[in-house]
């Protein structure tokens, strides 16, 4: 396999959910809240997440989950 078929660019929402163990509709809620400033809205009905900006946040969230410990 080539790296571009390993790791996509845009995941769908519950992919991304699901790569960080969260449940469809806990998904929905991140791509609206947490996720919404790096979410791209294709249209009303569809939504993608960089997969770069997703390792990103939880490279981030890990970092301020170690200070808050």
């Amino acid at each position: 396999m080539t790296e571009m078929q390993e790791k996509p660019l845009l995941l769908k929402v519950t992919d991304a959910g699901k790569l960080c163990g969260f449940s469809r509709s806990v998904s929905y809620v991140m791509a609206n809240s947490e996720w919404k400033p790096f979410a791209i809205r294709l249209s009303e009905r569809v939504i993608r997440i960089p997969y770069d900006s997703l390792m990103a946040w939880v490279e981030q969230k890990k970092a301020t989950s170690g200070d808050a410990a």
